[in-house]
């Protein structure tokens, strides 16, 4: 599926651990791969800058996120169909601080492809509580704690992943490297520079579409140094974690020329406040990314694809009743420019129409191939309004 309007809806899975039994990093310590040796390439779907991979378990096929920035996880529905047996109970907090009680259950085979990641540990989460992901019909993740046990090539371009457990180093990727630490629920760890800045501890997400998110002091400090030297208001409110629930959020974006991830540049990146020290596949889908476990090392290509900053400046939400909303607005965008604000009701996007058979599904797997879109809205005070947005670079 091809990229959906640049920024419009931001889906992140970040999952952090509170207050877990004593036996949690245990359990997701386990598990393995077959011993002889593989090298095996997939073809994947990228929604909205998300990797949906093919998964099988007990036979039966899946559709699951791959995601470095959270351990594996199940659907209620997996673990309502299979009864796997529970091994811990714990605590995540998803990338919006919503807190929520999980089990963690053992998993005897998870295949990729045609090869099976044995004893592995998930948790069984909901993954139609946030209607982007049930949008996306999503079953599960691919996580951190599987991801360990070998090596991996993502090329989003070609829309595959490869994983091995052989060598990956080349002479051509010891020319573009960065070394990477983990920690225990082996989220990958490395640093960035951006002007005569670096900026330390952040994790390679895959389960994050934004190109980087800081938390707010690392911005203000980038902004006390100059280096962000313009930045833009976002209000409104944010629904980006998996348990679904929605927070009031006032943020700020601002655009950076240059970015380096060890010897490897990429040029005009998109940077958000409040967030958790995250490095996205805004960024990350820009080039072929090798990670290699074997020798914690993340490798990039010597091509980069452009960015396309182009923006509408609007986040899109659906409520309890399948309506949809404007969830929030740059401040400076063409959204803005014409009066539009956060919580006001949709009822048409170019050929959708809301009030009728269009669904926030529909958004979601609606693709646009040029730079200008239609708005219908109605304001709280009953007031239709019609607006054509032109999408824009904001810098």
């Amino acid at each position: 599926m091809n990229k959906i309007f640049s920024k419009i809806s931001a889906v992140l899975i970040a999952l952090l651990f509170l207050q877990c039994s004593q036996s949690w990093q245990k359990a997701l310590s386990k598990g393995g791969i077959q011993h002889s040796s593989f090298n095996q390439t997939i073809d994947v779907e990228i929604i909205k800058g998300i990797i949906i991979i093919p998964v099988t378990i007990n036979g039966k096929n899946y559709r699951f996120l791959f995601d470095t920035g959270a351990p594996t996880s199940i659907s209620n529905d997996i673990q309502e169909e299979f009864s796997f047996k529970k091994v811990s109970t714990g605590k995540i907090v998803d990338s919006d601080n919503h807190r929520k009680k999980v089990i963690y259950v053992g998993i005897e085979s998870i295949f990729l492809g045609e090869v099976p990641f044995l004893d592995q540990t998930a948790f069984v989460g909901d993954f139609k509580a946030n209607p982007i992901l049930a949008c996306m019909e999503v079953d599960g993740i691919i996580g951190s704690n599987l991801i360990h046990f070998c090596n991996w090539t993502i090329d989003y371009q070609n829309k595959t992943i490869s994983f091995t457990n052989q060598d990956l180093l080349t002479d051509d990727m010891n020319l573009l490297s960065q070394a990477f630490t983990t920690d225990d629920q082996f989220n990958i760890i490395t640093k960035l520079k951006i002007g005569d800045a670096t900026i330390s501890k952040l994790k390679i997400d895959y389960g994050s579409n934004n190109s980087l998110s800081m938390p707010s002091e690392v911005f203000l400090t980038l902004v006390e140094k100059n280096i962000i030297k313009e930045s833009f208001v976002k209000k409104g409110a944010t629904q980006s974690g998996i348990t679904g629930k929605v927070k009031a959020e006032t943020s700020k974006v601002a655009y950076l020329d240059t970015v380096k991830i060890g010897n490897k540049s990429f040029i005009h990146v998109a940077i958000n406040s409040n967030g958790n020290g995250l490095i996205g596949s805004g960024i990350l889908s820009r080039s072929v990314v090798s990670i290699d476990w074997s020798n914690k090392q993340l490798y990039f290509s010597t091509t980069t694809k452009k960015a396309d900053l182009g923006d509408y400046g609007f986040n899109i939400g659906e409520k309890n009743d399948g309506s949809l909303y404007i969830q929030s607005i740059i401040d400076g965008s063409s959204a803005a420019e014409v009066g539009i604000v956060s919580n006001m009701k949709i009822l048409r996007i170019d050929s959708m129409d809301f009030t009728s058979s269009s669904t926030f599904c529909d958004y979601i797997d609606y693709t646009k191939s040029t730079d200008s879109l239609y708005i219908k809205v109605v304001s709280s005070d009953g007031d239709i309004s019609e607006h054509t947005l032109i999408k824009r670079d904001l810098r």
